[in-house]
């Protein structure tokens, strides 16, 4: 089941990537598009993926002060086009217990920056359900489970009508730049680089803070602080660590 939702991401990177460069030279590129793609990139990997999926329904570490606070963020990361929320959470807590180990279902130990860009991700059906059962029951969430990829079509159809800019810097690039930063932040923040605040207490986990990829995307960079305080909202430890996602938090939980 998941074997093919995987397929079908997979197929819509690589159709993003085409479409990006392809359809370049003829899109009017100005500086208000730009700003209409920065914003849907920080709708989508901010408040849709970092936000949504990983600091709330992954680890549950704070509540949202207004329920439908986290339906928007559903909403963001269903367009996207990363999959669902509750594949997310799956695969996310499958990384979180067996970290950098063979068991790990992304570490670059055993992937490379490729394979896992395009999800070659090494985890089964029932160790991904197992994990979520508790997102599963949220109503919301099992509708965008199954219905994920009709949700981001009809995106993608109103944007086509609306104009070519609009499916350009609406979807293509703030898509196919959200699904870069997720593989980088995957790759390089379990790699040789960076810095640890803290030791793991799992003896594989190789997790490291690295600036560059905290500041691109709102905070998710500061990986060594994260995987040592899962259950804490903000990343921030030091107080030049900007956690974006956690100050925004702080505004909206209860």
């Amino acid at each position: 089941m998941f074997t093919s939702r995987f397929i079908t991401i997979r197929i819509l990177l690589a159709i993003n990537i085409l479409a990006a460069v392809v359809l370049m030279p003829v899109v009017n590129l100005n500086w208000l598009w730009v700003l209409v793609a920065m914003f849907m990139y920080a709708c989508m990997n901010g408040l849709g993926i970092g936000l949504g999926n990983h600091r709330y329904w992954s680890h549950k570490s704070f509540e949202f002060k207004y329920s439908w606070m986290k339906y928007l963020c559903g909403v963001c990361s269903v367009i996207s086009g990363t999959g669902s929320t509750i594949g997310w959470v799956g695969i996310h807590r499958n990384h979180h217990v067996k970290v950098d180990s063979v068991k790990d279902p992304h570490s670059p130990k055993h992937l490379n920056l490729f394979n896992m860009l395009f999800l070659k991700y090494n985890i089964s059906s029932n160790d991904l359900l197992r994990r979520c059962t508790d997102i599963a029951k949220d109503k919301f969430m099992k509708f965008t489970h199954q219905y994920w990829l009709p949700c981001i079509l009809s995106y993608i159809t109103v944007l086509s009508f609306i104009s070519l800019e609009a499916l350009y810097f609406m979807f293509i690039i703030p898509s196919m730049v959200t699904m870069f930063m997720q593989a980088f932040t995957n790759y390089f923040c379990h790699k040789d680089l960076g810095y640890k605040n803290y030791i793991s207490k799992y003896a594989d986990d190789k997790s490291k803070n690295i600036w560059w990829l905290a500041y691109l995307n709102f905070g998710e960079g500061w990986h060594n602080n994260h995987h040592c305080q899962p259950l804490k909202y903000t990343n921030k430890v030091k107080w030049w660590e900007l956690d974006l996602l956690g100050s925004i938090i702080s505004r909206i939980k209860q």
